[in-house]
């Protein structure tokens, strides 16, 4: 396969391809995200995923947003409330995404961006990028709470929730290797929400990783 690692500004290029190519119309692939039609054909979507893994990074199916100069990513399956909580979200929030969550390593940590990758809002993020801060698993319930993961288990939520397409073993095997380093540079979290604004209350008071980072 080439070598993505020669060539640090391709990562950005892609972004910028993307949201060249998005136009109005609307189409669903094939795991349910609703996505502006012609940016993400199957060859460029398998091409952000190498070149993410091949940088330590990742595409993650989760919503993500900057709240306070932090990112937050909030990630489940189908139905979990991604969609739910960013609509949730007060003014001051900024999304990054609804749906595919654009994941790289940064000195310190990791850092989320914004995609033109969209679900049911149907909006494209913003053209910002955050340190993250915390990832939660969200479920819905009849009151808000964080609960911790083992680390196990936060490897094995986070492993399903990647979006990868390549059978390369190397490729899966660092991606593996990042997916156990993100957990241990990143609180992993359960959070359970009662579908209103006030769960973003609790995500503001999470004392994850500090705004800098």
């Amino acid at each position: 396969m080439p070598d993505f690692s020669a060539h640090p500004n391709l990562t950005w290029s892609l972004i910028l391809i993307s949201r060249a190519q998005a136009q109005s119309a609307t189409t669903t692939c094939a795991f349910g995200a609703t996505v502006a039609n012609g940016f993400l054909n199957g060859a460029t979507f398998i091409l952000h995923s190498l070149v993410l893994t091949a940088h330590g990074g990742f595409l993650l199916h989760a919503a993500s947003a900057v709240c306070d100069s932090r990112a937050y990513l909030f990630s489940g399956v189908s139905g979990a409330g991604k969609t739910t909580l960013t609509r949730f979200a007060p003014d001051s929030v900024t999304l990054l995404s609804d749906e595919i969550s654009y994941v790289q390593p940064n000195p310190v940590g990791y850092s989320a961006h914004g995609t033109p990758f969209s679900g049911e809002l149907a909006k494209a993020g913003e053209n910002v990028v955050g340190p993250v801060s915390a990832l939660f698993f969200l479920e819905k319930g009849p009151e808000n709470r964080v609960d911790e993961l083992p680390p196990a288990e936060a490897v094995r939520r986070l492993m399903r929730n990647i979006l990868f397409f390549a059978e390369d073993r190397e490729l899966v095997e660092q991606l593996l290797a990042t997916a156990c380093h993100f957990v241990q540079k990143v609180p992993v979290r359960r959070l359970t929400f009662y579908p209103d604004s006030r769960v973003w209350d609790v995500i503001r008071d999470f004392e994850g990783m500090p705004a800098h980072a």
